[in-house]
Protein backbone atom coordinates (compact mmCIF):
# COMPACT_ATOMS: atom_id res chain seq x y z
CA UNK A 1 0.00 0.00 0.00
CA UNK A 2 2.78 2.36 0.77
CA UNK A 3 4.39 2.22 -2.43
CA UNK A 4 1.71 2.50 -4.74
CA UNK A 5 1.09 5.78 -2.75
CA UNK A 6 4.73 7.01 -2.84
CA UNK A 7 3.90 6.35 -6.56
CA UNK A 8 0.84 7.83 -7.37
CA UNK A 9 2.31 11.06 -5.05
CA UNK A 10 5.88 10.88 -7.31
CA UNK A 11 3.32 11.23 -10.26
CA UNK A 12 0.82 13.79 -9.20
CA UNK A 13 4.26 15.83 -8.39
CA UNK A 14 6.27 15.24 -11.84
CA UNK A 15 2.69 16.30 -13.79
CA UNK A 16 1.61 19.47 -11.85
CA UNK A 17 5.15 20.08 -12.33
CA UNK A 18 5.27 19.93 -15.81
CA UNK A 19 1.68 21.02 -16.60
CA UNK A 20 3.00 24.53 -14.90
CA UNK A 21 6.00 24.26 -15.38
CA UNK A 22 4.67 24.49 -19.52
CA UNK A 23 2.28 27.33 -18.86
CA UNK A 24 5.00 29.76 -17.45
CA UNK A 25 7.36 28.86 -20.22
CA UNK A 26 4.53 30.09 -22.81
CA UNK A 27 4.38 33.45 -21.15
CA UNK A 28 8.05 33.88 -21.34
CA UNK A 29 8.44 33.27 -16.98
CA UNK A 30 10.48 31.08 -15.57
CA UNK A 31 9.45 27.63 -15.83
CA UNK A 32 11.19 26.69 -12.14
CA UNK A 33 8.70 29.24 -10.99
CA UNK A 34 5.68 27.29 -11.99
CA UNK A 35 7.13 24.32 -10.69
CA UNK A 36 7.62 25.70 -6.89
CA UNK A 37 4.09 27.15 -7.46
CA UNK A 38 2.70 23.48 -8.50
CA UNK A 39 4.51 22.14 -5.36
CA UNK A 40 3.03 24.55 -3.12
CA UNK A 41 -0.44 24.23 -4.60
CA UNK A 42 -0.19 20.34 -4.16
CA UNK A 43 1.28 20.45 -1.12
CA UNK A 44 -0.55 20.37 2.58
CA UNK A 45 -0.72 23.92 2.29
CA UNK A 46 -3.90 24.28 -0.34
CA UNK A 47 -4.98 21.26 -1.64
CA UNK A 48 -3.18 18.46 -0.03
CA UNK A 49 -3.13 16.18 -2.46
CA UNK A 50 0.18 15.54 -1.55
CA UNK A 51 1.08 14.77 1.69
CA UNK A 52 4.90 14.35 2.81
CA UNK A 53 6.05 11.09 4.61
CA UNK A 54 9.18 9.28 5.26
CA UNK A 55 9.51 7.56 1.54
CA UNK A 56 8.52 10.93 -0.27
CA UNK A 57 11.37 13.21 1.67
CA UNK A 58 13.61 10.45 0.94
CA UNK A 59 13.40 10.93 -2.48
CA UNK A 60 13.07 14.69 -2.32
CA UNK A 61 16.41 14.54 -0.88
CA UNK A 62 18.01 12.41 -3.16
CA UNK A 63 16.61 14.85 -5.55
CA UNK A 64 17.99 17.54 -4.28
CA UNK A 65 21.66 15.79 -4.27
CA UNK A 66 21.65 15.24 -7.39
CA UNK A 67 20.98 18.54 -8.38
CA UNK A 68 23.52 20.15 -6.40
CA UNK A 69 25.84 17.87 -8.28
CA UNK A 70 24.36 18.85 -11.48
CA UNK A 71 25.07 22.38 -10.48
CA UNK A 72 28.60 21.67 -9.16
CA UNK A 73 28.92 20.07 -12.51
CA UNK A 74 28.18 22.91 -14.47
CA UNK A 75 30.56 25.50 -12.99
CA UNK A 76 33.44 26.14 -14.23
CA UNK A 77 36.54 27.48 -11.85
CA UNK A 78 37.88 30.01 -14.08
CA UNK A 79 34.49 32.07 -13.91
CA UNK A 80 34.60 31.97 -10.22
CA UNK A 81 38.09 33.22 -10.07
CA UNK A 82 37.05 36.10 -12.49
CA UNK A 83 34.42 37.07 -11.00
CA UNK A 84 37.05 38.04 -8.05
CA UNK A 85 36.94 39.09 -4.45
CA UNK A 86 34.04 41.20 -4.62
CA UNK A 87 31.75 38.31 -5.95
CA UNK A 88 33.33 36.40 -2.71
CA UNK A 89 32.00 39.40 -0.49
CA UNK A 90 28.84 39.63 -2.07
CA UNK A 91 27.87 36.21 -1.34
CA UNK A 92 29.08 35.97 2.42
CA UNK A 93 27.03 38.95 2.75
CA UNK A 94 23.58 37.08 0.61
CA UNK A 95 24.24 34.30 2.97
CA UNK A 96 24.99 36.26 6.55
CA UNK A 97 22.31 38.94 6.28
CA UNK A 98 19.03 36.25 6.19
CA UNK A 99 20.90 34.11 8.62
CA UNK A 100 21.63 36.31 11.11
CA UNK A 101 17.59 38.18 10.83
CA UNK A 102 16.21 34.46 10.50
CA UNK A 103 18.38 33.75 13.93
CA UNK A 104 17.32 37.52 15.54
CA UNK A 105 14.11 37.01 14.75
CA UNK A 106 13.94 33.03 16.26
CA UNK A 107 15.23 34.73 19.72
CA UNK A 108 12.40 37.41 19.89
CA UNK A 109 9.41 35.15 19.24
Amino acid sequence: MATEQLFVNVVIILVAARLLGEVFQRFNLPSLVGELLAGIIIGPSVLSLVRPNESLTVLSDLGVFFLMFLAGLEMDPREIRKAGIRAGILSCIAFSLPFISGFAASQLA
